[in-house]
């Protein structure tokens, strides 16, 4: 649950070969086939007609002889295949499709265009996505994502509030670092937000002053000696990311969503996890399903486990799914069990 069953769990390398699945429009699947003709390693086995009602898949299923489907959930239950190949057309790549191709990728299929499948094949065996391929899906996700407008009404409403009514409790806790620790009050780090867009992010210092001065760029740890005596406090509490409703603000972040992540962290884990930009759809957030489903991360390995509940997040993102994760954020700060 909550992206588990997206963990790759298709057979090893030396099928990949043999084995191929179309998600295409209906001259491009006749295309195909007649390319498919003169590559006898290639084996195709299922079709997916994206712009048909069922009147050319009885015909493509003879002449292809394999199964031919109008529908992606009858589709992605009977698929196995190593490669995905997907059509050119963005527009036939409506939410439900591109996602449940993200899927088939994040368990282990190698997805490409059929541009780039006709034009070389062979690359199309490898593993990893071409970047060009995630930006085609994810544009088409955009094209066709829910209406944005709720959400950022709800934020500048939340973020407003919230500085108003929590100014008093801002000065406390700037007096409260200032006393434990030399430097400064708050911690200005380069994030990436939406579509990896840069900003400036803003926390509560909780760690002393250049705290990476001799590491350079790593993940923060529970019982991490940097943390300060009053950070550690912060850190239990979440009271440390207060200073991002700025951000909110500013609308570079939203009070629900992902994470927000260092550039640095966020190339790495794109080269281990297929579609991992994905989770810049959105933008990131001041709390997340992530965040309160799942333990701080300090680790690659905890971060890859993590994604999957960010996937999960911008799926089946709503009001009732972001409402929910305000109350879990609460429940969260009133037993001290952030990071």
């Amino acid at each position: 649950m909550f992206g588990r069953d997206l963990k790759p769990t298709l057979a090893s390398d030396s099928a990949v070969q043999s084995t191929l699945a179309c998600v295409v429009a209906t001259d491009e699947a006749e295309l195909l086939l007649r390319q498919l003709g003169s590559m006898p390693q290639v084996e195709l086995c299922a079709l997916c007609l994206l712009d048909d009602d069922g009147t050319q898949a009885e015909i493509l299923a003879g002449e292809a002889r394999v199964p031919v489907y109008t529908r992606l959930d009858q589709f992605m239950a009977g698929c196995n295949a190593h490669i995905i190949v997907i059509s050119n057309d963005r527009r036939l790549l409506k939410r439900d499709v591109a996602f449940g191709i993200i899927e088939l990728g994040l368990k282990g299929a190698a997805v490409c265009s059929l541009a780039q499948f006709m034009a070389a094949p062979e690359q199309a065996l490898g593993s990893m996505p071409d970047r060009r391929v995630v930006q085609h899906l994810l544009e088409a996700l955009d094209a066709d994502r829910p209406d944005p407008r709720y959400k950022r009404l709800l934020d500048v409403m939340l973020a407003s509030a919230g500085l108003v009514l929590l100014a008093p409790l801002f000065c406390l806790i700037a007096l409260a670092i200032k006393v434990d620790s030399p430097g400064r009050v708050f911690f200005v780090q380069d994030r990436l937000g939406q579509w990896r867009v840069p900003f400036r992010c803003l926390k509560f210092r909780t760690m002393c002053e250049d705290a990476e001065r001799h590491t350079g760029p790593v993940w923060a740890s529970a019982d991490d000696p940097r943390i300060t005596r009053v950070g550690r406090f912060l850190r239990k509490s979440r009271m440390d990311e207060l200073p991002q409703l700025i951000n909110v603000l500013r609308g570079e972040m939203s009070i629900v969503g992902t994470r927000p992540i260092r550039h640095y962290f966020a190339e790495q884990l794109a080269g281990l996890i297929p579609f991992y930009d994905v989770r810049f759809l959105e933008k990131p957030g001041l709390t997340g399903w992530a965040q309160v489903k799942y333990q701080y991360s300090s680790s690659f390995t905890e971060q890859i486990e993590k994604f999957y509940y960010d996937y999960y997040y911008i799926r089946n993102r709503s009001v009732s799914l972001d409402l929910y994760i305000m109350l879990l954020t609460v429940a969260v700060i009133v037993r001290m069990k952030g990071a």
